[in-house]
């Protein structure tokens, strides 16, 4: 795990250089006028008055990696599967520096049961079985490409997460059954990223396809948190803060430049945490569940 680890920090270094790098470029540009500190506080918290929420709902299922990090567990989970239901409101801002480019916005509640048992019968249970619920809220935004119809997009998801996992067979041996009472039976607090992409299929149906790392805190402390969480936020946030002159910079490549780097960051702060929940903060390992999922989401 120590090579795993080296690789992450070095890819959330690069994905940081690169950061400011093109934040840099940006301003030498002369884009400066345009992601000044008030349009950043306005893209955070103004909705334009030409934008209005829409009513949106998600239904998803996929296949989840339920994981400890090496060396926790000397037998491996099953697999589990995922459905849900999500509930919020979507905006599309097709009034960018760019032509046929927009940006997306959405918040949402959701729900969903993440079961050994919830599979194709042809599929394997192999490993400690679980059954799990996980409900909480999110927030996601990203750049796509379209006019009228707003046809695909890039996103970036973060949530709060509540999960209440039964682990349904221990162990024989006492040394996995010590470490999965940690959260057997309990509600825990976590958070997950997840990076995807969405297609307009037809009136207010889209498609959308999407990998997601949720860590569930075994010990939680909320300063430890705090300050773990303030720093994977403020990692995100400074690319909003330079995004006009960015997006002016990338042209056309934004959406997916966007998507890249917002990504690449997440996935090198939650590979991180895998064995140091709060990351840089000393603190437990976390319990992963590592899904690809599909989804239909209808935008009204």
């Amino acid at each position: 795990m120590g090579a795993i680890n080296i690789c992450m920090r070095k890819l959330l270094y690069i994905s940081i250089i690169i950061l400011l790098s093109s934040a840099a470029f940006a301003e030498e540009r002369g884009d400066t006028s345009e992601t000044s500190f008030d349009a950043f506080l306005k893209k955070l918290y103004e909705k334009p008055n030409f934008v209005k929420n829409r009513t949106t709902l998600d239904v998803h299922y996929g296949a989840s990696a339920v994981s400890y990090p090496a060396g926790v567990l000397r037998n491996d989970f099953a697999s589990a599967y995922p459905a849900g239901l999500g509930y919020g409101f979507t905006r599309f801002d097709d009034k960018q520096p760019i032509d046929d480019i927009f940006y997306y916005a959405s918040e949402f509640v959701f729900i969903r049961n993440n079961s050994s048992h919830f599979k194709p019968a042809t599929f394997e249970k192999d490993g400690i079985t679980t059954d799990s619920w996980h409900f909480g809220g999110g927030i996601s935004n990203g750049y796509g490409y379209g006019s009228e119809e707003h046809e695909f997009f890039f996103f970036h998801t973060g949530r709060f997460i509540w999960s209440r996992i039964d682990i349904e067979l221990y162990p024989l041996n006492p040394f996995d059954s010590s470490a999965l009472k940690q959260v057997d039976e309990n509600y825990k607090f976590g958070s997950s990223w997840s990076g995807g992409i969405k297609y307009h299929l037809t009136g207010p149906v889209f498609l959308s396809a999407e990998y997601e790392h949720v860590l569930v805190n075994t010990d939680f402390h909320f300063g430890k948190w705090f300050g773990s969480w303030a720093i994977e936020n403020l990692s995100q946030r400074w690319i909003d803060f330079f995004e006009e002159g960015m997006m002016k910079s990338y042209g056309k490549n934004w959406p997916w430049v966007n998507w890249v780097i917002k990504n690449s960051l997440s996935l090198a702060l939650y590979e991180l945490r895998r064995n140091n929940v709060n990351w840089p903060f000393d603190s437990r390992e976390a319990l992963s569940f590592n899904t690809f999922r599909a989804g239909i989401t209808f935008v009204f």
